[in-house]
Parts: structure tokens; C-alpha cells; sequence
């Protein structure tokens, strides 16, 4: 039975996720994996040279959520304070897994989990995955790789939370994160079916265009004709993107604070919906 552990858990990031995917990658974005089993290829790789940012690399990046969920755009200064947390604790733990044997030799024996959940999702750009598991056996000791919640987006594969390395030898060390400190997604609130309709809630506020700063301007008059060209399936989860984003801006007091995060989400944008949105994005 596996007894050892080494762990660590990350950051808390104020979304919940799941659903139709916009196509957020590249750049920054971080290296997604095409299928659960090069993620664990990578992972193992990343062990063989002993190289803690091969690893950080297989991670869901600050960007790339921003772009994936726009309305988040008013926690990302806290969300980068807690990653950059979250990434020293992950070396820390990966470091004691890759010296606990020689991953050269590593044979991965299967490489398990990674279904898409069904719960709800407030964002739905990105898709939440069970855990993935890599068992893998190195000069006759068998270990079992633990990837805690991974993402996909955009059809691709990419680390999010906790990292775990077990044995069998009962030799390790488990690193459990402070208080409050996990990187997973807020769970959505249940609720009970209303048996009337209740009324219809108050529109939220929106940033009013001429508060913004002109990297935001850009940003979306841009998205908009954007949602004007897209097929009609692809419009309803853009405009209410959309809407999400302009509700986070009109929370933030300085709004000249927004102009990096606008200009980062255009550039991220660019890729992400240039197929979708031919010439709009120039």
C-alpha cells in the first residue's frame, strides 16, 4: 500500500470551471499536453532532469486564465502573489521526489483518471479534470505521481493545483499548504429549484467606456465586433464573458490599474479567437 507522500497545495483562485473551450493558449499560456498521457510523459521527463521549471511549465498560467475568464481580471494582482507562493512550494516538493530515485530508468505502467467533471461551472472556458495519476515503477520501486485537478483548455492539458509523489517505501514526507491556501476552484453554490420565479436580480455595474484606459478601449471594441462575427453557438458564452469582465473593471477604483491587464488580454485574445474571428484582431 502506498505510504509515502510528498504534497503541496497552491493558490486560491476566486472561479469556478468547466465547459466550451475559446481557444486560450500559447505564448505564456504555458506548455498544455494534447492527452493525459504526454502530460504524464512530461511530468516524468521533468523528473528525469531533475528540472523544477520543466515542471512549472506544465502549469495553467496567470494569462492564460485571464484570457480564458476575463471577469476574473480584477483578482489577478492577488492570484500572481499567491502562484508565485505556490510555485516555491512545488519546487520544493518536486525537488525530494526527483532525488528519491534515478527517473532515468522511470517506466510509466499506466497512466489513469483526468475525466471532465460535471459539476456547474461560472466560467465556461475552461474545463475542470479529475485527478491524473502517473504509476510509474524505477529500478523495482513502484510510484504513483499524483496530479491534483488539472485543467483543460483549449483541447489541451495543463497542471493547476497540488503535486504529490508516492512510494511504497513509507520513507516521505508530506507538505500540507497554510490555511486557505488551495488552489482549487470555489465551488459553485447549490441551490434548491424555486418553486416561483424569483425576480429578475438588478444588471450589474459596468465600467463606463470613457473611465477606461485606451488599452481597455481597444480591448472592447475589438471583442465586440468579435462577438458580432462568431456563429451564433459562440455568442451567448462570449457576451457573457464579456459581461463578467465589464462588471470586475467597474470594481476596480483606479482604472488606470487596468490598462497592463487589458493589454495582456488583448494580446492572449489574439490567439485565442483569431480562428474564431478572422481580421478582427489585427
Amino acid at each position: 500500500m502506498m505510504k509515502a507522500m510528498v504534497g503541496v497545495k497552491g493558490m486560491a483562485i476566486a472561479m469556478a470551471i468547466g465547459g466550451v473551450s475559446l481557444g486560450a493558449c500559447g505564448g505564456a499560456a504555458g506548455n498544455g499536453k494534447g492527452t493525459k498521457e504526454d502530460l504524464g510523459k512530461a511530468v516524468v521527463e521533468a523528473l528525469t532532469k531533475k528540472d523544477p521549471a520543466g515542471l512549472i511549465g506544465l502549469y495553467a498560467s496567470i494569462d492564460l486564465l485571464m484570457t480564458a475568464c476575463p471577469e476574473q481580471a480584477a483578482a489577478r494582482p492577488k492570484l500572481e502573489e499567491r502562484r508565485a507562493k505556490h510555485e516555491e512550494k512545488v519546487k520544493g516538493v518536486f525537488t525530494e521526489c526527483a532525488g528519491k530515485a534515478d527517473w532515468s530508468k522511470a517506466k510509466i505502467l499506466e497512466v489513469k483518471g483526468g475525466e471532465t467533471k460535471t459539476k456547474e461551472s461560472k466560467c465556461p472556458a475552461v474545463v475542470e479534470l479529475k485527478d491524473i495519476d502517473v504509476l510509474a515503477e524505477v529500478d523495482g520501486k513502484k510510484f504513483r505521481v499524483n496530479l491534483d485537478d488539472p485543467l483543460q483548455v483549449d483541447g489541451k492539458l495543463y497542471l493547476f493545483d497540488r503535486f504529490r509523489c508516492e512510494t511504497d517505501e513509507g520513507d516521505g514526507a508530506k507538505v500540507e499548504p497554510p490555511p486557505g491556501e488551495t488552489m482549487k476552484p470555489a465551488e459553485p453554490p447549490v441551490e434548491k429549484p424555486a418553486e416561483v420565479k424569483p425576480a429578475e436580480p438588478p444588471k450589474p455595474a459596468e465600467a463606463a467606456p470613457g473611465d477606461l484606459p485606451e488599452e481597455c478601449k481597444t480591448y472592447l471594441s475589438s471583442y465586440e465586433k468579435c462577438v458580432a462575427a462568431a456563429p451564433e453557438p459562440a455568442r451567448e458564452p462570449l457576451t457573457k464573458a464579456l459581461a463578467q469582465a465589464k462588471s470586475a473593471w467597474a470594481a476596480v477604483p483606479d482604472k488606470a490599474m487596468l490598462g497592463q491587464t487589458c493589454k495582456t488580454m488583448l494580446d492572449q485574445t489574439k490567439g485565442a479567437l483569431g480562428q474564431l474571428c478572422p481580421g478582427v484582431f489585427q
